[in-house]
């Protein structure tokens, strides 16, 4: 323990030392004016290691809750693509104003009369903040998206809602409980339609998590996998002794 605390100590140090010399900066943030919304909305942005030097265009990854996660994605992004596990990538961090109401996908008033908004922030991300950064950035058209709790419920239901949308999905200890299941009902019956999917699909949740929303992951996961399709490509996950909130920080080392 004492050796752990010296070398923290030596890294603080360290740490200090390079902030005194130079900024570290991951990327920058803008106000985006949503007229879907009717309000105004936080984005921050990071391109990969290069982007100035060079005329790659670039995947996108939209990022949920994107304030409280940007910072460990970019980390997490950066290793991989060094690792040669992803190629660069541009990060879109959308920050959040009201959860509930911006990620759920349905109405449910006990839970919160503002619930419901989910096809609203859908709209707002194709229709205006997608355009927007495709004008401003050079930009693949390989989208994808990430959500963690009610933002992998929101990246799910995006699959089933708008499925030309994004490439790809990273969904992350996401509330599939919410209104009494209601995305498995909107799964059946979208799946049932046997619409040909080429997507890629990264699962993941801690052990910690809770027996309750372990058991709804693994059924989604086995509904997807009983309605085959050829290029569907699927990975699930499970993180020993971690919880809700320690999750998304073990970002998968799958290839999108």
């Amino acid at each position: 323990m004492k050796l752990l605390f010296g070398l923290f100590l030596s890294v603080i140090s360290f740490i200090s030392c390079v902030a005194s010399a130079s900024s570290i900066i991951i990327g920058e943030q803008f106000t985006l004016h949503s007229n879907i919304l009717n309000e105004d909305r936080t984005i921050l942005v990071s391109v990969p290691v290069g982007y100035d030097d060079a005329n790659t265009n670039y995947p996108v990854l939209y990022l949920l809750d994107g304030e409280l996660n940007i910072r460990h994605v970019v980390g997490s992004a950066e290793l991989l693509t060094r690792t040669g596990h992803i190629p660069p990538i541009i990060i879109v961090g959308i920050k959040s104003v009201d959860r509930i109401r911006d990620m759920t996908i349905s109405h449910v008033a006990s839970q919160s009369e503002h619930s419901g908004g989910g096809d609203k922030l859908l709209k707002f991300i194709s229709d205006e903040l997608i355009p927007h950064i495709d004008s401003n950035y050079r930009t693949h058209p390989f989208r994808i998206l990430e959500g963690h709790s009610f933002g992998g419920l929101l990246s799910g239901y995006s699959l089933i809602e708008k499925t030309a949308l994004f490439n790809a999905h990273i969904i992350i200890s996401p509330a599939f409980w919410w209104d009494g299941e209601l995305i498995f009902r909107k799964a059946e019956s979208f799946l049932a339609k046997a619409i040909a999917l080429n997507r890629s699909i990264y699962f993941g949740i801690g052990t910690e998590d809770g027996y309750g929303m372990r058991q709804e992951l693994k059924r989604f996961v086995e509904l997807l996998e009983k309605h085959p399709s050829k290029n569907l490509r699927i990975a699930y996950q499970e993180f020993e002794d971690e919880g809700h909130m320690s999750a998304p920080y073990l970002e998968p080392a799958h290839k999108l």
